[in-house]
């Protein structure tokens, strides 16, 4: 199963997430909830990188697990593509069910 839990503050801002695991769906290479999943979070981590000025810190494992905290200079943009990231990822555990994708949310 994969777990994406992502983090936001008292103000409910977005400041990052962490997704690990394996959907177990399908045979490696042919898993569409783990290609959707990586599909969305890499986007997201790129085009925040790409179209804001924010400020992160976050690494990709070989396990496939990513982990994105934001560290400076939270904006508007970069809030968007998280709540982004966190609907899609949310619909897809919706769409083929939490016991291959649970989702969290966590205030720090």
């Amino acid at each position: 199963m994969i777990e994406a839990t992502f983090y936001l503050n008292q103000n409910d801002v977005y400041t990052g997430f962490d997704i690990k695991g394996h959907a177990g769906y399908a045979e490696s290479g042919k898993d569409i909830i783990c290609s959707a999943v990586s599909a969305l979070s890499i986007t997201t981590v790129n085009a925040i990188d790409t179209f804001t000025e924010v400020n992160f810190d976050g690494d990709m494992n070989p396990d496939g697990s990513i982990r994105f905290r934001i560290t400076s200079n939270f904006d508007d943009k970069a809030q968007l593509l998280l709540s982004t990231l966190a609907l899609g990822i949310t619909d897809i555990s919706e769409e083929y069910g939490q016991q291959f994708l649970k989702v969290h949310y966590k205030e720090v």
